[in-house]
């Protein structure tokens, strides 16, 4: 466990991960290459037809930038992260304690 103040962190090993972020760019990056084109007599019709279908070269940036922080919230969230809070009580005075017995905590 790793204390950051009132912030602890259960499992910091996993926080490594964010270390491979970098890589993990370089691979969302990467667009997969062309198809080969195949002529096929049967569908010589097709011919005259234009192909609207554009394939962009590259990840758009604000694209590669929202899944680097998805997969960055994703590790900080599996590092369990948890607040942390005092035990001390700040008053001098009398402590009330309520407790709800409800339907939900009947046997």
């Amino acid at each position: 466990m790793i204390n950051f103040g009132v912030l602890t962190i259960a499992e910091p090993l996993l926080l490594t991960a964010l270390l491979a972020l970098p890589m993990l760019w370089w691979l969302l990056r990467v667009t997969p290459p062309a198809p080969k084109k195949i002529k096929f007599p049967a569908i010589r019709f097709l011919a005259g037809l234009a192909d609207e279908t554009q394939t962009p070269q590259h990840t758009p940036p604000w694209l590669l930038i929202l899944r680097l922080i998805i997969c960055g919230l994703i590790i900080i969230g599996l590092s369990d992260p948890f607040v942390t809070r005092s035990t001390e009580f700040k008053g001098s005075g009398p402590l009330a304690i309520v407790i709800d017995n409800g339907w939900a905590s009947a046997q």
